[in-house]
This record gives structure tokens, sequence and C-alpha cells, in this order.
């Protein structure tokens, strides 16, 4: 069984063990390194007769399959799609400024957290509309839509979600159709019965 590990995390491991200041740690600590083949040179560690880590990194995939399959169905259905967009384009227009993923699916989940008070986005329409879904699903959903390029996600000091001139047409569309549906109903209503 191949753990991958990436010959920074092997750099970051020595250095730490270097900065150990017991002599005694820091032997146990490399021991336990070279047990793991961790070494800059190494970017694998090999993990011998260990079935519990196996089974872990196993369930960890399936997990992770699990997931970008579910928000896969739902991007592709424009279930979660739309709610996403427009929870995305709701919180940049009320604060001013854009916000993470992580804030966006607590916002779509309902959460109650220090910063959902402060910006008060407990005010806005998409807040608790996810309840549906668990917040991994959410997260997936939103990776789904950077990935398709719905969203882009900036590379500054902080990591923000902006909804790029798809994600814009998309959510045009949503409301086209929308409307559209609401004039068909009220279109094929009948006059109440006397």
């Amino acid at each position: 069984m191949r753990l991958a590990v990436q010959p920074g995390d092997a750099v970051k491991q020595t250095t730490f063990i270097d900065e150990k200041p017991n002599p005694q740690e820091r032997q146990i600590a490399r021991e336990h390194c070279s047990r793991w083949c961790i070494t800059p040179n190494a970017a694998t560690a090999v993990a011998a007769n260990c079935s519990r880590i196996r089974r872990g990194i196993f369930h960890r995939r399936l997990r992770r399959v699990r997931q970008l399959s579910f928000a896969a169905r739902h991007v592709r259905r424009h279930a979660g799609r739309a709610e996403f967009l427009s929870c995305v384009y709701r919180i940049r227009e009320k604060n001013g400024f854009g916000v993470g993923l992580n804030h966006v699916v607590e916002v779509l989940t309902g959460a109650d957290t220090e910063k959902i008070r402060k910006w008060g986005d407990a005010q806005l329409s998409t807040y608790g509309i996810g309840k549906e879904h668990s917040r991994p699903e959410w997260a997936a959903i939103g990776r789904e839509l950077i990935r398709l390029g719905f969203l882009r996600q900036t590379a500054e000091k902080f990591s923000v979600l902006e909804i790029t001139n798809e994600g814009r047409a998309a959510l045009k569309e949503r409301k086209k159709n929308n409307a559209d549906q609401t004039r068909r109903r009220a279109g094929n209503k009948s006059p109440p019965r006397r």
C-alpha cells in the first residue's frame, strides 16, 4: 500500500523534527519517518501491513467519489446550481464584497455562525434554502460549479468566489424560465366556481 506524500511534505516534516529541542524526541521522530520512508528524496510513503490505514484511505476516496458524483448529477440537472449561484450573487450584492466557498455553504444550510450574524446574512432570501443537502454535498456542488466555469475562485489574499459571465447567464436564464412558468400558471387558472 502506497500513500502519496509530496516531496515538500517530507522536507516540512524533517524541518519540524530538526526544530525539536529534545534529542530523544528527534531520534524517535526520525525513526518514525524512516519507517514510513519519509525523506526529502522520497515522494511516497510505504505503509507496511496497516489495514486500518488502507481501509481509511479507501473509505475517504469512496466518500469523495460519491460527493463528486452527487455534485455532478445535481449540477447537470440544474438542482442546486441556481441556489448556489443565487446565494453567491446575493451575498456579494448585500455586503459589497465576495466570500469563500464555506461561507456560501453555511448560508445555504442555515448555519448560525459569527460571520453570518455579523454581516446579517440571515436576512438573505437564500439563507437556509439548502437544508435538504449536507454541507459536504453543497461544497461539492460549489467545486463542480467552479470546474464548469460558472464560478471563479480568486487566488488573492482571501479565496473568494466570483460569478463568471456563464454563471450570470445561467442565473438570467433561470429568472426568465421562472417568469414564464409563473405567467403560464396564471394563464391556466380557471375562474373560481360559484
